[in-house]
């Protein structure tokens, strides 16, 4: 629940962001220092809105690389979108030497999140639509030897009260 709610921030404060670079930034600055600005606000929201889906998915299936993946993506937005925010606001072109920083762990986020949904639901999912599969809970119910354990309780009750074999 906290990468969803980190989402709805982020991208509360991305829309903020476009909306004072497109109508104060541009009237005061030049257009060479509001460009990084607004890249950096839809990096921000494209990112905002990943946390969203790492918000749901963490929350449906808890696998580690999920959550680390809404981490990095945390993280590299503060990394990526607050130093170009930073250098563009405080015209200091040496704070864009922390947006690679931020690039690598949004780059890792999302390896993260593929890896993590591969080995996670997807994976579920691919197990759960092979041939002879009729439902995502068909192999619990299968045994080892593919006999399902119902008719094996069935079988054994049955036994139990003298009926059957």
């Amino acid at each position: 629940m906290k990468f969803a709610i980190l989402g709805a921030l982020s991208a509360f404060l991305a829309v903020l962001a476009g909306a004072f670079g497109t109508h104060v930034l541009t009237a005061t600055l030049d257009p060479k220092l509001v460009d990084p600005f607004k890249t950096a606000a839809q990096y921000q929201m494209t990112h905002a809105l990943a946390l969203l889906f790492v918000g749901w998915a963490v929350s449906q299936f808890p696998y580690r690389a999920l959550r680390v993946a809404g981490w990095l993506f945390a993280l590299g937005t503060l990394f990526f979108s607050g130093s170009l925010y930073a250098m563009v606001l405080a015209q200091a072109p040496e704070l864009s030497a922390l947006t690679p920083v931020g690039g690598i762990l949004l780059l890792a986020g999302w390896l993260s999140l593929a890896w993590g949904l591969a080995r996670g639901p997807l994976a579920t999912m691919r197990h759960a639509t092979a041939p002879g599969a009729r439902n995502w809970d068909a192999r619990r119910r299968l045994g080892a030897d593919g006999a399902s354990h119902r008719g094996a309780e069935s079988t054994r009750v049955a036994g139990a009260k003298g009926e059957g074999a």
